[in-house]
């Protein structure tokens, strides 16, 4: 009632998990390691995105579940630090943290369950009874809070008013896919943008073992190591292996990984110190000796280049992308010009904030469809009739356009194009 309802407020509360995720993942990097590998973190996912839609700032606003889920893992981490001093306060907050990060976005669930069992493995192997019966309590009480808190949405949050959809398929079609295009796709995006991550991922896990071996008591710090380690590498191996091959949930083990790609430059470029690295490499070039320094320099210009070429693509495709006002133009003639009882089919859900007509949007059966014909099985049929609900106008838009939902309704020659505005065509039904 405060702001209204709009795309600028939907958006507000994404950009505040952003931006608290960010500050969280620093919190955490520098009780890891230290204040300036923190900074090169930020540094590094501010600087270097992968690709430009999956900058922090892009995707930050993006209403999507990955930022938030994040910030809630990230809290259960950060909270976990605390939990030497103070086991049951923190503990507590930490379950609490982790079991909202569960309901916030189901995909977490196996990766963080992941992260949770290597450090009592670990544990346990090392015959550390304490640090393991302690996690494990936790990941009890976390399931325990996700249970509690889906029974409280069920019963007094969900309204038996609103339509339930059974969406069946979708984990076949986004989670659990092994079509060899979709595996090789895949596979194709984790070694053009993935190596620095990979890179971290090694170099974390070698001194995890190591410290380890050599510890005789484990520091938070460690376990939270081993946490990041854990949904870090399980994260990867699924978006390779079965996982639909989007850049979007390629984001959530980059963004976590983040801290040990910084700390690994860190220790190949002694400090940050640029200048004796590149002379280091341009040394063991030219005298084709591999000792020394040399290595590590050459290492860590193969994980700078692996970085900075995509981040200059993404900023020339972000630079080249043009803004305009055509939503806003779209939905004042689409307010101004359809009538309060006629029906307005669309599948582009971001007119729905400003639209002030009645509209129809595609059952999320359909979602399923699309993706299953459009990055599995292409030879997949589509089966939705957009004339079911007797639309008067039919709005495609990008999304529209990508998914091909309505060429055959246009192609029936049952709407008249009226209007093109931007990217959005808007079409009149014919009368009979």
């Amino acid at each position: 009632k405060l702001f209204g309802v709009g795309v600028v407020q939907a958006r507000i509360v994404i950009v505040l998990f952003t931006i608290a995720s960010l500050l969280l993942l620093y919190v955490i990097t520098r009780r890891l390691y230290d204040r300036t590998i923190g900074v090169a973190t930020i540094v590094i996912l501010l600087l270097f995105p992968a690709q430009w839609g999956m900058h922090p700032f892009i995707f930050g606003r993006m209403v999507l579940g990955e930022m938030p889920s994040l910030f809630y893992l990230l809290a259960g981490y950060a909270c976990f630090l605390f939990t030497e001093k103070r086991p049951a306060l923190w503990g507590t907050f930490a379950a609490l943290f982790w079991g909202v990060a569960l309901m916030t976005k189901l995909q977490v669930m196996p990766f963080w369950i992941a992260s949770m069992l290597l450090p009592i493995i670990l544990a346990l192997l090392t015959r550390r009874w304490r640090i393991a019966g302690f996690v494990v309590l936790l990941l009890v009480g976390s399931l325990g809070m996700y249970q509690m808190l889906d029974f409280v949405k069920e019963t007094f949050i969900d309204s038996p008013s609103l339509p339930k959809f059974d969406v069946t398929g979708l984990t076949e079609v986004s989670a659990l896919v092994v079509a060899p295009e979709t595996r090789f796709r895949a596979l194709r995006f984790l070694i053009v943008f993935g190596i620095p991550t990979l890179f971290g991922f090694l170099y974390a896990t070698r001194q995890t073992i190591m410290n380890y071996r050599q510890a005789d008591r484990t520091t938070t710090r460690e376990v939270v190591s081993q946490m990041l380690i854990g949904i870090v590498g399980t994260w990867c191996a699924w978006y390779t292996l079965l996982s639909v091959g989007w850049a979007r949930y390629a984001l959530p083990p980059m963004f976590l990984g983040a801290p040990f790609v910084a700390a690994l430059l860190y220790r190949l470029t002694d400090g940050f110190n640029l200048r004796a690295t590149y002379a280091s490499a341009i040394q063991a070039i030219r005298t084709r000796t591999w000792r020394g320094n040399g290595t590590p320099a050459l290492l860590a210009l193969l994980i700078i280049t692996a970085m900075f070429v995509p981040a200059l693509r993404s900023l020339y495709l972000f630079s080249s992308v043009k803004s305009d006002d055509s939503l806003t133009e779209a939905t004042q003639f689409l307010n101004t010009t359809v009538g309060h009882n006629d029906i307005i089919e669309t599948y582009e859900s971001q007119l729905f904030f400003l639209l002030d007509r009645r509209y129809h949007f595609p059952p999320p059966r359909v979602n399923v469809e699309i993706i299953r014909k459009r990055w599995v099985e292409p030879d997949s049929p589509i089966v939705y009739d957009p004339l079911a609900e007797n639309p008067n106008y039919l709005v495609v838009g990008g999304w529209g356009k990508h998914t091909k939902l309505y060429e055959g309704a246009l192609q029936t020659g049952a709407f008249r194009l009226v209007r093109s505005i931007g990217d959005y065509d808007i079409y009149e039904r014919k009368q009979d």
